[in-house]
């Protein structure tokens, strides 16, 4: 009897609640009673499986209601943009029958049109002879006095030509004597540039030989 009451012992009687280790989201839960003793359930928890379809859920039912009043506000938008493309189809169906009274107004009036634009062209032909004629005559008295101009212009270019010819000629005259000149000069430049070569080689070499010389003689005198 001793060792039994060293046995850990749980009075179920009270209302308990005991988390389980496996599964973790599961307790064990104890309804107590003291005339039959109590009973033992265990309780599933939320987990966050269903925490997290709950909260899709929830932005599901958002966007299904906000999709419905889009859907609600598209469909007064598109009735009345089918009531105004009535009033237009009518407008327009209005326009193109304005318009096929006009083609045919039209269409009477170019006819009328046309008879007179051929009398028209027939007066227009027998003036543009008289025309064409007047015009021919005033051309030939521009030609004529346009080349009598040319041939004034031409006679006094023909002058300034022969003038110009004579003074290219005398300055020509005077190009080739300082041309001349300058070819003579630049010769005797050519030779005194050759003649003042010559005296460089001769001093350089004479330098050499001079410094030759010192050398040696500085050698002479440290011996």
């Amino acid at each position: 009897m001793a060792n039994l009451e060293s046995l850990p012992s749980l009075d179920i009687r009270r209302n308990i609640n005991l988390r389980l280790f496996a599964p973790d989201d599961c307790d064990l839960r104890s309804n107590g009673c003291y005339a039959c003793g109590g009973s033992l359930e265990i309780v599933h928890k939320e987990n966050k499986r269903v925490k997290k379809l709950e909260t899709l859920l929830e932005d599901t039912v958002s966007q299904a209601n906000n999709a419905k009043e889009t859907l609600e506000e598209t469909s007064v938008k598109l009735k009345a943009l089918e009531d105004q493309s009535k009033h237009e189809v009518a407008a327009l169906e209005e326009r193109v029958k304005q318009l096929l009274n006009q083609m045919t107004d039209y269409r009477f009036l170019k006819k009328e049109i046309s008879c007179k634009d051929e009398a028209l062209s027939l007066l227009s032909a027998r003036l543009g002879d008289f025309e064409s004629t007047k015009q021919d005559l005033e051309r030939s008295e521009r030609l004529l006095s346009g080349l009598q101009m040319m041939r004034e212009e031409m006679q006094q270019r023909m002058c300034r030509l022969a003038l110009d010819d004579r003074c290219l000629q005398q300055e020509c005259s005077v190009l080739k004597s300082q041309v001349t000149a300058l070819r003579a000069d630049q010769s005797t430049r050519i030779e005194d540039a050759k003649q003042l070569m010559v005296d460089f080689v001769s001093t350089k070499d004479d330098l050499c030989r001079t410094s030759a010389d010192l050398v040696k003689s500085q050698k002479k005198l440290s011996d």
